[in-house]
Formats: C-alpha cells, structure tokens, sequence
C-alpha cells in the first residue's frame, strides 16, 4: 500500500500519543503530589514556629516573674 495508512503505522501513532498522554497525566500527578507534600511540610513548619514562639514567651514570662521577686523564686 504505497503512500496510503497501513494498518501498522496508524497503530503505532496511536500508540505514541497513548505514551505521550500518560507521560504526560504522570507529570502532572507528581507534581501534584509533590505541592501537595511542599504544603504538608509549611504547614508543619508554621506550627513549630507557633510552638516556639509560645515556649519563648512562656520562658520571658517566667524570667520576669522571677526578676520581679527579686531573684528568690516564684510563690
């Protein structure tokens, strides 16, 4: 079949464009998953930062306190 779609070729573009979609869906599910993980790991890091900034207030607290009774402790 000169210059006409044989059988073969025409499979084998469907074929390729098969890959070339699916290659492309798996690009774009890892790369939602991985801002998906990017969003997990600020999140976790803002809640830390929370926490610390709690621990340092509570500790200027307790510093004050005891700067205030004079370095006797607190009652």
């Amino acid at each position: 079949m000169a210059g006409g779609l044989s059988y073969l070729n025409v499979t084998n573009g469907l074929f390729m464009i098969a890959i070339i979609v699916f290659a492309g869906l798996l690009g774009l599910l890892l790369s939602m998953m991985m801002r998906r993980q990017q969003t997990r790991e600020q999140a976790h890091e803002r809640m830390l930062e929370r926490e610390r900034q709690e621990h340092h207030a509570q500790t200027l607290d307790y510093a004050t306190q005891v700067h205030d009774s004079g370095g006797r402790g607190i009652r």
